[in-house]
């Protein structure tokens, strides 16, 4: 599996200072319709966010420059895992 296949498939990762960044652009863009039109996601947690507060979470694609900050809060946690609910329209995510 090439690099681009493996990281269109794994999700994103939840960093430190409310951080969700996607892998690339086709990672996104595969996200969007499943998840994120549903007003959910699921990263993977390598910073610290609290269940159920709201939160500006600052949304990036690894390696480009800009980011889209939406409101959200983690509503689900396990292990490594966080389930964010995101108050976003996909269309706005088009900017990055």
């Amino acid at each position: 599996m090439t690099w681009g296949a493996y990281a269109a498939l794994s999700p994103p990762l939840l960093m430190a200072g409310d951080v969700v960044q996607f892998a690339t652009r086709e990672t996104l863009a595969a996200l969007i319709e499943p998840e994120l039109s549903q007003h959910r996601l699921l990263c993977i947690n390598l910073g610290s966010l609290p269940l159920n507060v709201e939160r500006l979470l600052k949304l990036r694609i690894q390696g480009v420059s800009g980011e889209v900050a939406v409101r959200g809060r983690g509503v689900y946690h396990q292990s490594d895992l966080v389930g964010l609910q995101v108050e976003c329209e996909p269309a706005i995510l088009l900017a990055l």
